[in-house]
């Protein structure tokens, strides 16, 4: 802004207005400033600079306001074009174009601040051997990385590109951009508010990023009070909720009276009444319930039930444990956790566990605690309506709509080669086991010597199931879309991998990525071919983007290990062993939610007339439910697919 100094008529009309100054000589104004009613009952001292303020915009509430300075104290302070400061303290802080400023006990800074960014929030371990800084860029996946890759060369260089861009933020201000909203608020020092943020009752902030970008502002709602915070875009918390040390990532809604302290939450995850500490959460985890605990943990895509609860001390040296709650997996409500523990894929926790457990070689199970015992049900849930609905309901809360080139990158599906390499390796200890004799010990769990077999056939039918929709997927990616020929089956089939799918796939914070894959972006991060933070995003967005391809590239080589070189008659009898399977699959879907529909489902029905009636107003008939037409639906066009290919191997 270009700026001159004021002349002595207007020093005289804004000494009429009621304002006052230390020096009139260190206020400086735009060239088109004009000291008219709009400024008035205001001190200046320090060094001020004052824009334009002229015609009028629309609050919030959509009453017009006037831009102007009344009833304002600024020292050493900047106030853009158009904007409005009201009944409010400023000091060492610049006010952007068109933000409204109004009734807020203090904007300042003291010191030189980053605004939270840089600080480290010690998840996991609460005494700090895994922390994170905190990052207006953080995402799900870097912030794994950072966690687990703790003294190697690669976390050196990740954290030198933190570092440096931190650097480039520090500064002695506290910034409010420009169409931002801080109304009715406490004491804010050492913020940073991007463009368009909104603070709205706030009850103080200190050290805070509110790093939304225009479209998807980050918003900081009533009786909020936050130390040491990074809010991106999107994000909404609200409702009295308390934090420290902690980062509310993109579409995270925060509410409630919630409270967190070295937390990280991230995609679209949804907490209210709780609190958390030191977890790693996100993409998708969400809880509302007042007496759960998310404490040292880490875990995506799940749900913690009511009072579900970890401990990370053994009543020795401190509160050195935490746990992994691998993606999907739902602590019920009433559990209990003894960290450590490394719990499988979609799986759920029942009851209390008073040893560490480790099923994390079998997803899709139900992990229940019986008095000092653990029974373990291996994949009984692979078929379940439950995991059916989590891929559908996720796409449907994805809060990110307005966010170009969101951070946080993830996988949705619920069966990947991350998950089935794990379930091989339980298809793997359970046919040990069998061989063996009696139940079988695992992981601080014990799995009855009856779940062996319909756990492996589960496990089977769901890879045949899986195998045989993305081969149809990978051959319709090729041929524009159309339904494939059994020659071009066979073609997909045959695919090589070139170097990309192989080895142990990893879950970065739900980004799936190849063990190949893997190993060449550390390589990369180790010579310094990544050097910047948009060169790591543009690596992300890479490893994400050929998710699907590198995921078939897998599939198909563990196809021919299994079943050697692919010809017409391999692929044909294939198909029709994946055909049996989705038959299976959805006879297993439909008897879950025909439970949701049984006479135990309709007790406390019929108060007033026949409960059999009352049961079908209120819920209706499972077969015209949603979720049953549309697993049938669903099923029936995989069908479809399955038997055009398999009806011309017959021919063939």
């Amino acid at each position: 802004m270009n700026t001159r100094s004021l002349g002595k008529k207007e020093i005289a009309r804004l000494e009429a207005n009621g304002c006052s100054s230390t020096d009139w000589g260190s206020v400086r104004v735009a060239a088109a400033f004009e000291p008219g009613d709009n400024i008035r009952d205001s001190s200046f001292s320090g060094r001020v600079v004052l824009g334009s303020f002229a015609g009028e915009f629309f609050a919030p509430s959509g009453l017009p306001e006037r831009p102007g300075i009344m009833r304002a104290r600024l020292h050493d302070a900047a106030v853009g074009d158009n904007a409005l400061v009201r009944d409010a303290v400023l000091a060492r802080t610049d006010v952007g174009e068109q933000a409204l400023v109004d009734r807020v006990d203090r904007i300042a800074a003291i010191g030189k601040t980053a605004y939270g960014n840089g600080m480290a929030a010690n998840v996991l371990t609460e005494h700090g051997g895994r922390s994170v800084p905190l990052w207006r860029r953080l995402s799900s996946q870097l912030a794994h990385l950072l966690c687990h890759l703790k003294g190697s060369p690669e976390a050196a260089a990740l954290v030198a590109l933190v570092e440096a861009d931190v650097a480039g933020i520090e500064s002695a201000r506290s910034f409010i951009g420009a169409r931002s909203r801080v109304e009715r608020s406490g004491l804010l020092v050492n913020v940073r508010l991007e463009e368009g943020s909104l603070v709205l009752g706030a009850a103080g902030l200190n050290d805070c990023h509110l790093a939304g970008r225009p479209g998807a502002p980050a918003v900081v709602g009533a009786g909020v009070a936050a130390c040491g915070c990074v809010f991106l875009a999107g994000s909404s918390t609200i409702g009295g909720v308390r934090l420290e040390r902690c980062l509310v990532g993109e579409g995270v809604e925060l509410k409630r009276g919630f409270s967190a302290e070295h937390s990280l939450f991230f995609a679209n995850c949804a907490f209210a009444q709780g609190e958390a500490a030191s977890a790693m959460c996100g993409p998708f985890v969400d809880s509302h319930h007042k007496a759960t605990l998310v404490l040292t943990c880490q875990t995506s895509f799940s749900t913690f039930g009511s009072m579900a609860n970890g401990s990370n001390n053994h009543f020795k040296i401190g509160p050195l444990h935490g746990g992994v709650l691998r993606r999907g997996a739902k602590p019920g409500s009433g559990s209990y956790l003894f960290w450590p523990a490394d719990i499988g894929a979609f799986s759920t926790v029942i009851g209390r566990h008073l040893s560490n457990l480790d099923t994390a070689d079998f997803p899709f199970s139900l992990v229940v605690g019986e008095g000092a015992r653990t029974t373990l049900a291996p994949g009984v849930a692979v078929f379940g309506s439950g995991v059916w609905r989590d891929e559908r309901k996720w796409l449907a809360r994805d809060r990110r709509g307005g966010i170009d080139k969101p951070l946080d990158l993830y996988t949705l599906s619920a069966m990947s080669p991350f998950v089935m390499q794990s379930m091989d390796r339980g298809v793997a200890k359970l046919a040990a086991a069998a061989a063996r004799g009696g139940d079988f010990r695992t992981g601080g769990a014990v799995v009855p010597e009856g779940r062996f077999d319909p756990a492996r056939a589960l496990y089977s039918a769901a890879a045949l199931v899986h195998v045989g929709r993305r081969a149809l997927e990978a051959a319709r990616r090729k041929n524009g879309g159309r339904p494939p020929t059994l020659i071009e089956l066979l073609a997909v089939f045959s695919l090589r991998d070139d170097g990309r799918a192989g080895g142990d796939w990893r879950d970065w914070g739900g980004l799936l990525v190849s063990g190949d894959d893997a190993e060449a972006f550390f390589a990369d991060l180790r010579d310094g071919r990544i050097a910047s933070p948009e060169e790591l995003d543009e690596r992300f967005a890479l490893l994400h983007g050929r998710y699907l391809e590198n995921e078939w590239l897998w599939l198909a080589g563990r196809w021919r290990t299994e079943r050697g070189e692919p010809d017409a008659g391999k692929v044909a009898r294939f198909l029709r062993e994946v055909r049996d399977a989705v038959v299976f699959r959805l006879e297993c879907l439909k008897k879950d939610v025909l439970k949701e529909f049984s006479t135990g489902s309709r007790y406390g029905y019929g108060l007033e007339r026949d409960g059999d009636a009352d049961f079908a107003q209120s819920r209706g008939v499972a077969e015209e439910h949603a979720a049953y037409v549309e697993m049938e639906k669903e099923t029936l066009a995989l069908l479809d697919g399955l038997d055009s290919v398999i009806e011309e191997g017959g021919r063939a």
